[in-house]
């Protein structure tokens, strides 16, 4: 909270008006000040507390092979997807953001999963997201020859456990090879995406 204090110049009042009636004045300015601060900081608030990112991704599946994307900062494999735009629904969001990325088409991408993240820089909580996972078994276009995101790749369903990924990444995969059912799901990692703890609903294996 910021408070101003006000010189006044007493020549500058009529005579008529008292000291007491000029300090009242100058008491209501500064608490009217206050006011506006602080409904400006909850404001910041509760827009930073709306702001939390969503995230879509697809796991498409054509001819027992898995569309991913290998990252280049670490060579990670990751699910190709990106941040929702305003406005969108997340099925609007994931056909376009695996477009961008692959240049092929979703057909009638379902959902599969919902799932929180928090990354942790020791005990502090320095960024949160909400990821909703689609899984596709059809689509229409030419794959990019060019992805910015990194090297686009199709891999065998039974060769996705070995390749190197985030933990959550693996536990995802493998509740979408083996079950129709949705997963709900929470993921804590460290800034360097070590995996701290995870949770799911329905419990998995």
């Amino acid at each position: 909270m910021h408070l101003h204090f006000f010189r006044l110049n007493m020549d500058a009042y009529p005579s008529a008006l008292s000291f007491s009636s000029i300090l009242a004045y100058t008491c209501w300015l500064v608490a009217v000040h206050c006011i506006i601060t602080l409904v400006f900081v909850d404001s910041s608030v509760e827009r930073s507390e709306l702001g939390m990112q969503r995230v879509t991704n697809c796991i498409l599946i054509d001819n027992d092979k898995v569309l991913l994307i290998k990252k280049p900062r670490r060579g990670w494999y990751a699910i190709p997807g990106g941040k929702m735009e305003q406005g969108e629904t997340i099925k609007e969001s994931v056909i376009r953001e695996f477009w961008e990325e692959t240049g092929l088409k979703l057909i009638d991408p379902s959902l599969t999963g919902a799932f929180t993240f928090m990354i942790y820089s020791s005990d502090e909580l320095v960024h949160e997201w909400m990821m909703f996972t689609f899984m596709c078994k059809a689509s229409e276009g030419e794959l990019a020859s060019y992805c910015k995101e990194g090297e686009l790749e199709w891999v065998a369903l039974d060769a996705i456990h070995k390749l190197p990924m985030a933990e959550g990444d693996r536990k995802i995969f493998a509740h979408v090879f083996s079950s129709n059912d949705m997963l709900f799901g929470s993921f804590s990692y460290t800034e360097d995406y070590e995996l701290l703890q995870m949770r799911f609903d329905p419990t998995t294996s």
